[in-house]
C-alpha cells in the first residue's frame, strides 16, 4: 500500500513538470520569433514613409520572390494595388517574406513561430517606440482574452494632435494549413482622406 501512495504521489508531482517540458519553446522557434519581429522594426517601422528607400535595402539583403509566389503572398494579405515580395531564406528550415504594398502596407510573414511569444515581442516593440520619446501616444491592444484560433495585438502610432500615424499589427494563427504564413505582422498606413 505504501508503494502505491509513493508511486501516486510522485506521478501527482511530476505531472506538472511534463506539462512544462511541452509547453516550452525550442531555442530555435523563439530565434525564428524574435527574429520576425526584429525583420519587422528593421524594415517595415524604419522605411515606414520610405518605400524607396525599404526597396534598396530589401534587394541589397534578399531575392525577390518569383513572380507566380509574389502574386499568391499579395493576394493573401490582400494587396489591392499590388507591390513587391522578397524572400529572406536563412536556413533550409527558416524563411520570411517581406511584403512591400504600392500603397504603403507593409507586412513580414513567418513559419513555424511561438504565438505567445510573437505578440510578447510585438508588445515590447510598441513599449519601446513609446518610451524613444519620438512619439506622443502609442496605444497598445493585446491579444483578447477569449481568442482561440487567431490571435491579434497592435499598437496605434499617433501624432500629438490625435492623428493616426501607422497601425502595427500582429496576427497568428495556430496550425495553420495555410504553406504562405501562420504568423503575420503588418504596419498599415491610415486611410487616405
Amino acid at each position: 500500500m505504501k508503494f502505491l501512495t509513493l508511486l501516486t504521489l510522485c506521478l501527482f508531482y511530476a505531472m506538472p513538470a511534463l506539462a512544462a517540458k511541452e509547453d516550452e519553446t525550442s531555442p530555435e522557434v523563439e530565434n525564428r520569433t524574435r527574429y520576425a519581429v526584429e525583420l519587422l522594426r528593421k524594415t517595415c517601422l524604419m522605411y515606414f514613409t520610405d518605400r524607396s528607400g525599404l526597396t534598396a535595402v530589401l534587394d541589397e539583403k534578399y531575392k525577390r520572390a518569383p513572380v507566380e509566389r509574389a502574386e499568391k503572398e499579395l493576394a493573401f494579405v490582400r494587396a489591392a494595388k499590388g507591390g513587391e515580395v522578397w524572400l529572406a531564406v536563412m536556413s533550409p528550415k527558416t524563411s520570411y517574406t517581406i511584403i512591400s504594398e504600392t500603397e504603403g502596407n507593409c507586412h513580414v510573414m513567418a513559419q513555424q513561430t511561438n504565438s505567445t511569444l510573437l505578440h510578447k515581442h510585438v508588445k515590447n516593440l510598441a513599449l519601446d517606440i513609446r518610451d524613444s520619446g519620438s512619439f506622443n501616444v502609442v496605444d497598445y491592444k493585446g491579444v483578447p482574452e477569449d481568442a482561440k484560433l487567431v490571435k491579434i495585438s497592435e499598437f496605434v502610432v499617433k501624432a500629438p494632435d490625435g492623428d493616426v500615424i501607422l497601425t502595427a499589427r500582429a496576427a497568428t494563427k495556430e496550425n495553420s494549413k495555410t504553406e504562405l504564413a501562420e504568423s503575420v505582422l503588418s504596419v498599415f498606413r491610415p486611410p487616405a482622406r
